[in-house]
């Protein structure tokens, strides 16, 4: 094609309107028919095999939400059929660390010193700001009352060789279930603590 056929294509009016149409509609044709194929592919992998129900995978406490812990204790609380509050947080854990004081400790608070800022800090500094309840914290890991004493944080089993990780619920008032995620870890690490390969859901696996 010449360039003198070129300009006359580009002055058709008819073959300007079509490229930006095509354009437009491109998006919107992929946008319908891409979650159907994506759809029906999920639906194909979440079907059961024929003739299973629950009750065939998995035993009667998993499908029922019965956790296999909580003998000691407020079974409303324990199997999270209720919420928790300041109080009986504070017990659980207190009781947690009672019963599994090999690898539990529990603390309220820290007795502080000089913070990595370099500003001093008290035991005060770290309570609730209403309340001013000291916060309730457990420390977990193998040979808990061994290891290094820090005494910024008043805790033993303080080992160079094993990384701190830390977990922290209910950050701001009213945030209920920021009770719950963290005694349900708790809760969790407690009971199969040291229990390789537990088959939690009955399912055989």
């Amino acid at each position: 094609m010449d360039d003198e056929n070129l300009f006359q294509v580009n002055k058709n009016p008819i073959f300007r309107t079509r490229v930006p149409v095509l354009a437009l509609l491109m998006p919107l044709f992929l946008s319908l028919f891409s979650p159907m194929a994506q759809f029906s592919v999920e639906v194909q992998a979440q079907e059961n095999p024929a003739g299973v129900s629950p009750e065939d995978i998995w035993s009667q406490d998993y499908i029922n939400q019965v956790f296999p812990w909580g003998q000691h204790g407020n079974p409303d609380l324990t199997q999270f059929r209720d919420y928790y509050d300041y109080f009986s947080m504070k017990e659980r854990m207190q009781t947690l660390a009672a019963y599994y004081p090999e690898f539990l400790q529990f603390h309220e608070g820290l007795l502080g010193g000089v913070n990595a800022r370099g500003v001093q800090m008290t035991l005060d500094d770290y309570k609730g700001w209403h309340y001013n309840h000291p916060s309730p914290w457990i420390k977990i890991t193998g040979n808990v009352q061994g290891g290094d004493y820090n005494p910024f944080n008043d805790d033993d089993g303080n080992y160079a060789d094993r990384p701190d990780v830390m977990l922290v619920g209910n950050h701001h008032a009213r945030e209920w279930m920021s009770y719950e995620v963290p005694m349900f870890f708790l809760e969790t690490v407690a009971h199969y603590y040291g229990k390789a390969g537990i088959d939690n859901d009955g399912d055989g696996l």
